[in-house]
């Protein structure tokens, strides 16, 4: 996949993600370019749980944000990682593509998340 497995996202339905949790979880990604799950959206807590996460270049980016000066944190529950899998990354008639690769991406909090749906252009995408 040439690019993020999954943006997992507080429901936008509840306005008090600010000093609430989200959760995402059951779902498997293979052989993403960037990450298999990135979060990067308001919240004081971040649980991502029963999750299997194959042969990615960036791995798992779970980053709790928000405006307060409050501690974030992020809980990764029954998450399993495999690095290389057996399928191979130099397929018929193209050139092999190895790329270095990691499980988690550790990351910190920031205080300016990107919106859901952004209306603007951005400079970065969400990951950054």
């Amino acid at each position: 996949m040439d690019g993020t497995g999954a943006h997992i996202y507080p429901d936008p339905n509840h306005s008090n993600h600010e000093t609430d949790c989200y959760a995402g979880s059951h779902f498997t990604s293979y052989k993403t370019k960037l990450n298999s799950i990135c979060t990067a959206y308001i919240s004081k807590k971040v649980v991502m749980s029963e999750m299997t996460l194959m042969d990615a270049e960036w791995g798992l980016a779970v980053i709790p944000a928000g405006r307060d000066p409050e501690p974030k944190e992020f809980q990764i529950n029954n998450v399993k990682f495999y690095a290389e899998g057996p399928a191979d990354d130099c397929p018929d008639d193209h050139d092999c593509y190895c790329a270095d690769k990691m499980a988690v991406m550790i990351s910190g909090s920031f205080k300016s998340p990107k919106d859901l749906h952004p209306t603007t252009p951005s400079a970065h995408p969400v990951h950054k």
